[in-house]
């Protein structure tokens, strides 16, 4: 056929290297099937399964080491979220957590842009353990910087944005059994996995508080000094917070 081609159009024979020339040409234009394999996209439910299956955080998903029943219940994600609903309900009917009321009138929708920079997104409880891993106090200097927060034993402060507790177990201490942490978050699932930890640690100068997009909720003119460890830039309304958080402050 290319050779007919070529008598068509030139008059004679295409030669060697015009012929291999149109072969590379083809060889380059015509598709070539590759197989393709799908990789089926993370959903809630495998992010379940691996939370729930990380041994360093079994206390925190709510599993008792060596239970095997419960063992086999996290590996199924949705009894896990049963339970997860279930622990809230508890805590509400014991006080531990409130219930979260709609944005009231006079609060300005959530903005996304806070004076020329993006709002973050809240981080999702199901990143929990990214919290606690091992490495964030050689990447953060953690430690460095409590000691210089001039915390005292007796103080009343609070860990804004607490998740699941890394720098409140770290405060609780600081402050002492006379002392009291208030611990704000507004995803009700990391106060869940903060108290299973105080529960297991036998900590109780901790106080899960529930707050809001808007209001942190905590008492008015208690609080000696208040820690914001990356959350901040995560605050949808934050003069209505930084007010509010000013206003829980003691007078001195």
């Amino acid at each position: 056929m290319l050779k007919r081609c070529g008598h068509a159009s030139l008059g004679k024979p295409i030669g060697r290297q015009v012929f291999l020339g149109v072969v590379a040409v083809l060889v380059a234009v015509i598709p070539v099937y590759t197989p393709t394999t799908t990789t089926k996209p993370a959903t809630t439910e495998t992010i379940h399964k691996s939370h729930a299956s990380h041994k360093s955080h079994e206390s925190q998903a709510g599993l008792a080491v060596g239970d095997p029943q419960k063992q086999d219940e996290a590996d199924d994600p949705r009894q896990a979220r049963l339970r997860e609903r279930e622990r809230v309900r508890q805590l509400r009917s014991e006080g531990t957590i409130e219930s979260r009321d709609d944005r009231p009138a006079g609060v300005p929708a959530g903005l996304t842009h806070y004076k020329g920079r993006e709002i973050a997104q809240t981080m999702h409880y199901l990143g929990a353990p990214w919290l606690t891993r091992e490495e964030r106090e050689s990447e953060e200097k953690c430690s460095m910087m409590l000691a210089n927060c001039k915390i005292r034993p007796g103080m009343s402060v609070c860990d804004m944005g607490c998740g699941n507790g890394f720098y409140t177990f770290r405060l609780a201490e600081m402050v002492g059994p006379e002392g009291v942490v208030y611990a704000v978050d507004i995803q009700q699932e990391m106060l869940v996995l903060l108290r299973e930890e105080m529960e297991r640690r036998g900590v109780d100068n901790i106080v899960p508080i529930l707050g809001s997009v808007h209001h942190p909720r905590l008492p008015a003119g208690q609080i000696d000094a208040i820690l914001l460890a990356d959350v901040y830039h995560e605050f949808s309304h934050p003069e209505q917070m930084l007010a509010e958080m000013r206003q829980s402050l003691k007078p001195d």
